[in-house]
């Protein structure tokens, strides 16, 4: 598996766990819980800011690069 679809993988798995978190803690009535809970989806928040980076980073260097010169000759 090359580097970018592992980080892709992580990526869709930090949305799918920060989205749950955050479903359970509008459920939960007890404040600890939904703190803690809070906390966790607010990590994965983090995470998956600094995937979103780390991809674009990625598939910028990945991308073939041409640059114009003008003033070589022939």
């Amino acid at each position: 598996m090359r580097y970018l679809d592992q980080l892709y993988a992580v990526y869709y798995d930090a949305e799918k766990s920060q989205t749950l978190f955050n479903r359970a803690a509008v459920r939960i009535h007890n404040p600890a819980a939904r703190q803690l809970l809070c906390a966790l989806r607010d990590q994965d928040m983090e995470l998956v800011d600094r995937l979103q980076r780390e991809i674009a980073t990625v598939e910028y260097k990945n991308q073939a690069t041409s640059i114009f010169l003008p003033d070589l000759g022939d």
